[in-house]
């Protein structure tokens, strides 16, 4: 009996891990972490291919300060980035900004307002730490199937999407870890 007990322990103890070991081993930031992470927009499609000698791409940081708004150019390299907002328009709007998969390590990602109808299935093999996905506004009708393999996903903004109520309740069921907006 006592060995018994004994492994029992040592199960416990070995899968008994912290938030912050979780974290380190996961390579997701922690809440506060994202929460003080800097928010970076991607304003040309052309900056994710116009790299410098270190692979840093272009992307922009907005500061308030005093009420007055200013535009700040800084040079990030893809890996370092956990939250963007692509605020970039394509000539053909109707296309999914494929230049987010760039960004391995998103866990924020805003497409708000954006015109695509769809969501391509290499979103969830492309961005699997992603925790928010803002979809606000999109005219987008289904996600994919393999959303749920987005293991980090908790929060989705699908408010004034095309997506109807009988697909989100569908989502809620596949989804339960996620909050909706």
């Amino acid at each position: 009996m006592k060995s018994l007990s004994l492994s029992f322990f040592i199960f416990i103890f070995s899968f008994s891990i912290s938030a912050q070991e979780f974290t380190e081993k996961s390579g997701l930031l922690s809440i506060e972490e994202l929460e003080s992470a800097p928010d970076y927009y991607l304003l040309n499609k052309e900056d994710v291919t116009n790299t410098n000698d270190k692979g840093e791409i272009r992307l922009f940081q907005y500061l308030n300060q005093a009420g007055s708004v200013s535009q700040n150019e800084v040079w990030v390299h893809p890996n370092k980035v956990a939250k963007l907002y692509v605020t970039f328009q394509q000539k053909n709007a109707f296309d999914f900004p494929k230049e987010v998969y760039s960004f391995p390590n998103v866990q924020t990602l805003v497409l708000a307002m954006w015109n695509f109808d769809n969501i391509p299935f290499s979103l969830a093999n492309s961005l699997p730490k992603l925790q928010y996905l803002d979809l606000q506004g999109t005219p987008v009708q289904k996600l994919p199937d393999n959303f749920r393999e987005l293991l980090y996903l908790e929060y989705l903004n699908i408010s004034r999407t095309r997506i109807s109520e009988t697909e989100k309740s569908n989502l809620k069921k596949k989804l339960p870890k996620v909050t909706f907006f």
